[in-house]
Parts: C-alpha cells; structure tokens; sequence
C-alpha cells in the first residue's frame, strides 16, 4: 500500500511538471512572438531611417550645385 502511495505521489509530480513545462512552453511561444514582431517592426523603420537618410543626402548633393552654381 505504501509503495502504491508513492507510486501516485510521482505521477502527480511528473503531471504537475508537465503542467508547468507546458505553461512556460506558452509564456516563451508569446514572448518569442512578441520579439518577433518587435524586430520586424524595427527592420520596417531602420528602411524607413535609412530612406530618410538617402533622401536627405541628395538634397544636400542639390543644393550643393545650386550654391557652385550661385557662386561661379
């Protein structure tokens, strides 16, 4: 009868481990899926900076000729 106890009382600890592992499993599912849109969200305004940036850098090119061109 003893060892029957025991028996129940490692089962409910390995299904109480199972619970556990399978809640974590979930809270690391919707974190990494968290990071996942984070990073895409990231990736869509450094193309945004980086745009931004080459834009500005040909607005610079212009008005550099402008101002050679004003001055000669």
């Amino acid at each position: 009868m003893c060892q029957l106890h025991e028996m129940e009382a490692e089962f409910e600890n390995e299904v109480r481990k199972g619970r556990d592992l399978a809640a974590d499993n979930r809270k690391l599912q919707r974190q990494l899926a968290e990071q996942k849109n984070q990073s895409e969200a990231d990736r869509r305004q450094v193309a945004e900076i980086t745009e931004q940036c080459h834009a500005l850098q040909q607005r610079v090119k212009t008005l550099k000729r402008q101002l050679d061109e004003a001055v000669t």
